[in-house]
Parts: structure tokens; sequence; C-alpha cells
């Protein structure tokens, strides 16, 4: 079995990238990812400037979000 270590890709390659994490059917969640300590990672809200903690264990899948292209 391959023991992934999620909490070091995340802490290397998407610390102050905006991101989508899928953790459920029910539960997703979108923001900045501004840490990952602890085997917790914690996302940042631009727009409400609120903070959500989610638990790596818990995280399925974890992506940098798509830019926009912008049309002028």
């Amino acid at each position: 079995m391959v023991s992934i270590n999620i909490s070091k890709f995340i802490s290397e390659h998407l610390i102050n990238k905006d991101v989508d994490v899928y953790c459920t059917h029910d539960s997703s969640f979108r923001g900045k990812a501004i840490g990952c300590a602890d085997n917790v990672l914690t996302l940042l809200d631009a727009k409400t400037r609120s903070m959500t903690f989610i638990s790596i264990p818990h995280v399925i899948a974890i992506w940098e979000q798509k830019r926009e292209k912008k049309t002028e």
C-alpha cells in the first residue's frame, strides 16, 4: 500500500492558491489555502474573511481553482 502525504503536497504546491476541496458528496469547500499543519488544512474565504478548518484525513480531492479568462 502506498502512503501519500497530502499535507506535504498541499504545503509545497497549493499554499496561497485558491483551491476547491472535496470531502464527501455533500461536503466541499472553496477558498485560499493559507495553512496546512497538524493534519488540518486552513482555507480563507476572501469575500467574508472567514476561515474554514478541514481535517486532512477527510479530504478526498483538492485542486487549484480554474481562472476564468477575461474577455474584452
